[in-house]
C-alpha cells in the first residue's frame, strides 16, 4: 500500500525530469548550474559534471543527459537540438612570444600546442584546418592532450573571458592577434577562416581587457555557445527552458557579461548548425505576427491599388462615354445645319443627312458607341428631317 502511494507521489507530481550536464570550464559550468536552480520550481532537475567535451557530446547525443551548454561544432551532433544561443566562446591564443601580426599557421609552426581538452572546438579547428590544407603538416609541431606537466609554447583555447585567477597563471605568455584589427572588413585572414567555417566569426578583444597580456586590441575568432537538448525532451519542457532562459537573461549576464547575447529567432536560425527544438521554436514564435499582421501593409497596398485602378477605370469609362456623347452632339449640330438648308437645297440636305446616318452607324459598329438614348434620339431626329426634306421635294 505504501509502495503504491510512493509510486503515485512520484508519478503524479506532474514534474518532468531534466538531467543537466556540464564540463568544468567556465562560464558554462556556472550558467548550467544556475539554469538548473531556475528550472527546479517546475521541473525535477538533477545535474552531472562530465570531464571533457567529448564525454558531454556523447552523453547528450545518447540521451543520457537532457540539457547542456555546448560550443557549436563544425558538424551537427546527431540527436541534439538547440534551445538558444547564449554567448560567444572566444579563442585565446596565448604564446610565449607573439608577433605583431600573424596568421595561425605562422603562430603554430614548430610549436608545442595545447588546443583545449579533447573534443573541444580548439581541437576540431586544428583538424578542420589540416583537412582543408590551411594548416600545413608540421613534423615539429606537437599537440598536447593536457597542459599539466608540460610547458606548451602556445595555448589555443576557446572559452569565456579569462578570470583573474587564470591571468595570474599566465605571466609568461602574451596574447597573440591573428591580424591587425584595422584589417577587419578588408579581407583579413580571420574573415577568410570565418567564410570557410561559418560556425566561426571574427571577434575583437579590446585593448585594456588584459593589460599584462596585450597592450593593443586583438583580432581573434569566436564560436557560439549554445543551450542544447536531446531531441527526446518533450516540447513543453523545451518551451519552459527557452522561456526561463529568456526571462532570466539579465541574471545570466551578471554571471557572465557576454551571456546577455541571447539570440532572437532569425539570428538563431541563421547561425546554428543544430535544428531548433520544436518547443523552443514555439516559444520563439510566441510574439511572431500572424499571417494577416505580417501582410497587413501589403494587403492595404493591394486594396488601395484596387480602389485606384477601379476609380481610374470608372473615370476612363466615363470619359469615353463623354467623348462619344460629344461626338454625337457634333453630329446633332450637323443635322441642325442641314435642316437650315431645306428651303434652298432640300435634296442636297437630304443626301447629307443620309451620309451622317451612315457615319454614325459605322461608329456604332466599329467603335462600339453605346446604344443609349442619345443614339436613339439622333436617328429619330435624322429620320424626322429626312421625312421633312422628302415632303419639300414632293411639293417642288
Amino acid at each position: 500500500m505504501y509502495a503504491g502511494w510512493l509510486l503515485c507521489a512520484a508519478a503524479c507530481s506532474g514534474k518532468q525530469e531534466l538531467h543537466i550536464g556540464w564540463t568544468p570550464e567556465e562560464p558554462a559550468a556556472r550558467i548550467a548550474e544556475r539554469l538548473g536552480d531556475l528550472l527546479r520550481p517546475g521541473l525535477s532537475v538533477r545535474s552531472t559534471q562530465l570531464p571533457s567535451h567529448d564525454e558531454l557530446h556523447k552523453a547528450l547525443a545518447a540521451g543520457n543527459i537532457d540539457l547542456a551548454v555546448i560550443e557549436q561544432t563544425s558538424t551537427p551532433l546527431p540527436g541534439v537540438m538547440a534551445i538558444s544561443h547564449l554567448y560567444p566562446s572566444v579563442l585565446h591564443i596565448l604564446a610565449r612570444d607573439c608577433p605583431t601580426n600573424g596568421d595561425l599557421p605562422t603562430l603554430l609552426a614548430g610549436r608545442t600546442v595545447y588546443p583545449g581538452p579533447p573534443g573541444s572546438v580548439g581541437h576540431q579547428l586544428l583538424a578542420d584546418l589540416e583537412a582543408a590544407e590551411l594548416l600545413p603538416q608540421d613534423a615539429e609541431r606537437r599537440i598536447l592532450a593536457s597542459p599539466f606537466g608540460a610547458e606548451p609554447d602556445v595555448l589555443m583555447v576557446f572559452g569565456g573571458i579569462l578570470s583573474s585567477d587564470a591571468l595570474s597563471r599566465l605571466k609568461d605568455y602574451c596574447l597573440a592577434t591573428l591580424d591587425d584589427p584595422a584589417a577587419l572588413g578588408a579581407g583579413s585572414w580571420v574573415e577568410g577562416i570565418a567564410y570557410r567555417f561559418p560556425h566561426l566569426h571574427p571577434f575583437v578583444l579590446p585593448a585594456g581587457l588584459y593589460p599584462n597580456l596585450a597592450a593593443t586590441p586583438v583580432l581573434t575568432l569566436a564560436v557560439p555557445s549554445l543551450l542544447a537538448v536531446h531531441e527526446s525532451v518533450p516540447e513543453r519542457t523545451a518551451y519552459r527552458v527557452a522561456e526561463q532562459t529568456r526571462h532570466y537573461a539579465a541574471e545570466l549576464e551578471r554571471i557572465y557579461p557576454l551571456a546577455g547575447d541571447i539570440a532572437n529567432n532569425q539570428r538563431l536560425a541563421a547561425h546554428l548548425k543544430l535544428p531548433v527544438h520544436p518547443g523552443a521554436q514555439r516559444f520563439l514564435d510566441r510574439d511572431a505576427p500572424t499571417t494577416l499582421e505580417r501582410y497587413a501593409e501589403l494587403l492595404a497596398f493591394l486594396v488601395t491599388l484596387a480602389v485606384a485602378v477601379t476609380s481610374a477605370g470608372v473615370a476612363l469609362l466615363r470619359n469615353r462615354r463623354q467623348a462619344r456623347k460629344d461626338r454625337l452632339d457634333d453630329y446633332f449640330q450637323k443635322l441642325v445645319a442641314a435642316r437650315d438648308r431645306f428651303p434652298e437645297d432640300a435634296a442636297g440636305a437630304r443626301q447629307h443627312i443620309i451620309e451622317l446616318q451612315s457615319t454614325v452607324t459605322r461608329l456604332f459598329v466599329e467603335e462600339r458607341v453605346a446604344a443609349d438614348a442619345s443614339l436613339v434620339a439622333f436617328f429619330a431626329f435624322s429620320n424626322q428631317l429626312l421625312d421633312e426634306a422628302r415632303r419639300i421635294d414632293d411639293k417642288a
